[in-house]
């Protein structure tokens, strides 16, 4: 249901580089719940991976998930993803969920 949503948003032409007031944007929130699902859609709408927050933080440094951080590494720091470099699926890994 979240991630239905975020795509709605996305598609609609939310702002991924959106901040709150402590400076952390979306793909902060997601990769800090280690939501691969929502991390992915975000990268593909063009969300910073590099992105820091007023402490200091990356969604890198927020996350715990093996699957956010595949995801993350994939788009090298400063770059725009391209959306083919991103997996839909990945047979090792069950939380790679397509999108």
């Amino acid at each position: 249901a979240k991630q239905k949503a975020v795509m709605r948003l996305l598609y609609a032409g939310a702002d991924t580089a959106a901040r709150m007031s402590n400076g952390m944007t979306a793909l902060h929130q997601a990769s800090q719940a280690g939501n691969v699902g929502i991390v992915k859609a975000l990268l593909k709408f063009g969300a910073e991976v590099a992105a820091v927050a007023k402490d200091g933080r990356t969604p890198r440094d927020l996350t715990k998930s093996k699957g956010v951080l595949r995801l993350l590494d994939l788009v090298p720091q400063g770059e725009m993803p391209q959306v083919d470099q991103i997996p839909t699926t990945n047979e090792n890994s069950k939380d790679l969920m397509p999108i």
